[in-house]
């Protein structure tokens, strides 16, 4: 795995923000098929928004039983846009 570091100036600036915003900030990941490097993709963003508080969700659509790990055109848009309606989701 891949280490990364952040630039301390703007995270730290970030952290100051997140930590302090009402609701907290939510990103929602969109996971539309379920190989390797998507995975860490995902992973690495989980990690990333920890770091600066941002609370991350995962939704995996290309997991769905019966399939083949990859999810439908018509799948992944109906999940953007119920992530879209979700007011909880910032982004």
């Amino acid at each position: 795995p891949c280490e990364h570091s952040f630039p301390t100036r703007r995270s730290s600036d970030l952290v100051s923000t997140t930590s302090t915003a009402s609701p907290k900030p939510k990103l929602v990941g969109i996971l539309a098929n379920t190989n390797a490097p998507s995975r860490a993709y995902a992973a690495w963003t989980a990690k990333a928004c920890q770091a600066v508080g941002i609370e991350y969700e995962l939704r995996e659509i290309g997991a769905q039983e019966g399939g083949d790990g990859t999810a439908s055109q018509q799948d992944v848009e109906e999940a953007i846009l119920e992530a879209n309606q979700d007011a909880g989701v910032h982004g």
